[in-house]
């Protein structure tokens, strides 16, 4: 949040809600800084920043995706299956990122979409079904169904949240590339 919060205050605001307006990456942003900085040490630090946040949140995203696969397609935990997971996981982003510039950040988007599902719903959810079982732990979260529902209804949010910034973006991509909807102009 420091970082956040400096980087909005060095930027003029005119050229942030430019940014904010046309949707320009992160990418960017960056390459704003840099202008306004006009220090080479800083310019690399900003760089290797902005790539190693983008690395570790696609290698977290895509183990917890992993993961996510893995149980629900049920492979066998061999090396032939935990290749097909990982093919079936990373291959279609990495595919995605390639192929269509912006689309690194629009994939992030849809990624959020199952990290709120299966991060926040469906654990409250496991929780709350093993409450009713009346199943006995050492350990129990305190502040009973309605923290569950609380948890339950935020990840619900935030994929309400995800899917209204998606389909702008998703309107849009489809109306600039799709020949039909240039027809109908």
């Amino acid at each position: 949040m420091l970082w956040l919060a400096v980087a909005i205050g060095i930027v003029p605001q005119n050229d942030f809600v430019k940014i904010a307006q046309e949707k320009e990456s992160v990418g960017e942003f960056v390459f704003l800084l840099a202008g306004l900085l006009k220090n080479k040490w800083i310019e690399g630090a900003l760089h290797l920043f902005s790539n190693i946040t983008v690395t570790t949140c696609f290698l977290g995203v895509g183990l917890g995706l992993f993961n996510f696969w893995a149980d629900l397609l049920k492979r066998p935990k061999n090396l032939s299956g935990k290749f097909q997971i990982a093919f079936f996981t990373f291959l279609p982003p990495i595919l995605f990122a390639l192929f269509y510039s912006e689309g690194f950040i629009f994939a992030l988007g849809y990624a959020a979409l199952s990290v709120a599902f299966s991060h926040v719903m469906l654990p409250a959810w496991m929780v709350f079904k093993l409450r009713k079982k009346n199943i006995s732990s050492s350990y129990h979260v305190k502040g009973g169904n309605f923290l569950l529902g609380a948890v339950f209804f935020l990840g619900l949010v935030l994929i309400i949240l995800q899917i209204l910034v998606i389909l702008p973006a998703l309107t849009a991509t489809l109306y600039s590339h799709s020949p039909l909807f240039r027809t109908c102009q």
